[in-house]
Order: structure tokens, then sequence, then C-alpha cells
């Protein structure tokens, strides 16, 4: 693989930021997890789940805590997939761009542009710049590509202070943190990037009833940080772009904007009253 490389949409998937045999990410972020163990095994098995043995996956970067050779590859076989990594910090701490290490994977990046092949978008195909880190430009930024990124950990569970950067409508975190600890579809990306209002199934009832979940599951957690966290898990693309509106930096809902906030976000739900 290539810079400029065409690729069908079909079998083509995205994830980032695993941390398999980092025990400290369960408490640094706040997964949902009592183990290292338990959670390598949800993560596997989901990876198994939802990518079939002929696909093509692209992992942007932190895949494992070990660059130990025979552990890296003990994993990679357990995966379903041809993975190509984009590589992120904790793997080039752990030594991962060694020739060795990169014999292991389909290929591997420090940055990588590609096009799927795409009938549904303009010239028929769609520009992903992938990379680790969310991006401020990059390649083709002005004609339309997407930046698919890892590294912030961002999501429904996650406490990470990255998370609340400002983002892009054209920019998605594939980190499984984001995406129920799984990885995305090409197809899945596409319609979070390009779906429309009148496109959502929801009911802000429905929401409600996932706010409420939260917060019974997370008592200490500050509730304006759920209501808006329950919004991105539906709507990341519409989340990103009024984060900055209703959430001060600590993530609280600002002074006197909650039913500023409902009254906003109830336009992408259906068939409900507030």
């Amino acid at each position: 693989m290539k810079h400029g490389d065409k690729i069908e949409a079909d079998n083509l998937y995205f994830t980032s930021d695993l941390h398999l045999m980092h025990k400290n990410i369960i408490k640094y972020v706040n997964r949902p997890f009592s183990s290292i163990i338990e959670m390598e095994e949800v993560l596997i098995n989901n990876w198994n789940r939802v990518v079939p043995k002929d696909g093509t996956v692209f992992l942007l970067g932190d895949f494992i805590f070990t660059g130990n050779i025979s552990i890296i590859e003990s994993y990679i076989k357990r995966l379903n997939g041809n993975i190509h990594l984009i590589l992120g910090n904790h793997d080039y701490k752990n030594k991962l761009n060694r020739d060795s290490v990169k014999a292991l994977f389909a290929s591997v990046h420090d940055l990588l542009y590609i096009n799927v092949i795409d009938d549904e978008m303009p010239d028929g195909k769609q520009g992903l710049f992938l990379s680790h880190y969310p991006m401020l430009t990059w390649a083709s930024s002005q004609q339309g590509s997407w930046n698919l990124f890892g590294h912030i950990h961002s999501g429904i569970y996650s406490t990470s202070s990255d998370k609340t950067l400002p983002l892009k409508p054209t920019q998605y975190d594939v980190g499984v943190d984001n995406n129920q600890f799984s990885p995305v579809s090409y197809q899945y990306i596409k319609e979070q990037l390009t779906r429309g209002v009148t496109d959502i199934p929801y009911t802000f009832s429905y929401y409600m009833s996932q706010v409420n979940l939260q917060i019974q599951a997370y008592p200490a957690q500050r509730k304006g940080q759920i209501y808006f966290n329950v919004f991105h898990s539906f709507f990341p693309k519409e989340a990103n772009e009024i984060r900055n509106t209703y959430l001060d930096p600590y993530y609280n809902l600002k002074e006197g904007s909650l039913q500023l906030f409902f009254n906003y976000i109830h336009k992408y739900f259906k068939n409900d009253n507030i």
C-alpha cells in the first residue's frame, strides 16, 4: 500500500487505540472493564465479529504495549483481516517501526492517503487521509477528503481531556473508545460524515433513556458531560460542531445552557417532544 492507492469500499474497516497489554489505559480513559484480560477479550471478539477473514483493516496507531515480536505476532494471528498499521506515539515508543515488526503487517506507515472507490461520491472516489493524530489540515482537505484518526480517546465513557478538541465535519475518530470498542466500516464512516438530519431514526425520549442509563452507571460523572457524550454517540459530526457553544473547557454545561442545548439538539430527533 502506498500514498494515493485506490481501494475497494467493500470489506474495508478502520480502528485505532486498542492499547493491548496496557493495563493502565482502563483507568486513564475510564474504559468499562474490570481487568486487562476482559478488555482484550472484548476488543478481539468485537474485531472478529465485525471484520471478515478477507477484510482490509487500517489500524491507526497504539496497537499494543510491547515491542516483543513473538507477542505482537501472536496477537495479530488472533485478528481477522489484512492489517495496515499507521504508527501512533506508543508504537514508536515500543519500536513497532522496526523492519522485523513491519513484516508482520500488510504495510506500515507514518501517514497515508488513499482513495476509496465509491460511485456515490464525486469523481467516483473518496479521499481518506489516515493519521494517528487529528490534523488541522491534510492532503486534499479543501477538495473534500476526510481525515480519519485516533489518539484522543473520545466516546461516551472516556474521560480523556483530548476529546474536547475542536474537529472539522470532515474528521472522524475511529478509535475503539468512540465506536463501542469495535472497528468500523467505510460505509459506517460515510454515513456519519454525509448523513442528513432527515435520515435519523432516533427520538428524544430514546436519547434521554440513554442519558439516564449513563447517569445511573456513572453517578460521579458530570451530567453535562453525559448529556453531550450520549448526543455525540448518536451524532459525532453534529456534536463536534456545537461542543464549544454549550460546554466549558472542564466539560460542564455553561450556566443557563441546558435548555438551550436541548432546544438545539431536538431538531436531530424524530416524532417526539421535549
